[in-house]
């Protein structure tokens, strides 16, 4: 995914991209299709900003049967590109919404950015969805999953007494 901003004039323009990253690798995580990023870039003369939608599928290991399981997820990506010719503020860069580029930058390329919004955006609970207290994915009643048995008296062992 990437845009050539050095041949676009300022103001709005948009994108759509519809691609399998495929330099994507995070442990636990799958994309088993494209991904889809609709953006709006917003060009001025010391900058581009990027609003985009990214839309597509997850592979996860179930938390409690550890059975592989696809959900959809669709999140908002926002992102200042902004020309510096300043090397050190090239190199030094806190802020996670905004990149410092050479004003010399030809193409600003979203794939990096895009994949970690993806990481970033996976729920720490790998669980599909329930309904009426039973996972949909693989039948599992969840409140007998979590039930406890309540312990058996214990009786006083006849060698202590």
């Amino acid at each position: 995914m990437k845009i050539n901003v050095v041949n676009l004039k300022d103001g709005e323009h948009n994108f759509d991209f519809k691609e399998k990253l495929e330099n994507f690798k995070y442990e636990g995580i799958t994309l088993p299709s494209a991904i889809e990023v609709s953006a709006v870039l917003y060009k001025s003369a010391g900058q581009v900003t990027i609003n985009a939608d990214i839309k597509g599928k997850y592979i996860l290991t179930c938390d409690r049967c550890v059975e592989d399981y696809e959900t959809e997820f669709e999140i908002p990506f926002f992102m200042i590109y902004k020309f510096e010719h300043d090397e050190e503020l090239l190199k030094e860069n806190e802020d996670d919404t905004i990149k410092f580029v050479s004003p010399k930058t030809v193409f600003i390329s979203l794939d990096e950015d895009v994949a970690e919004y993806i990481i970033l955006a996976v729920p720490m609970k790998h669980a599909p969805e329930e309904k009426n207290d039973v996972c949909t994915k693989c039948g599992i009643n969840i409140s007998e999953l979590f039930k406890r048995e309540e312990p058996e008296e214990e009786k006083e062992n006849p060698v202590w007494e």
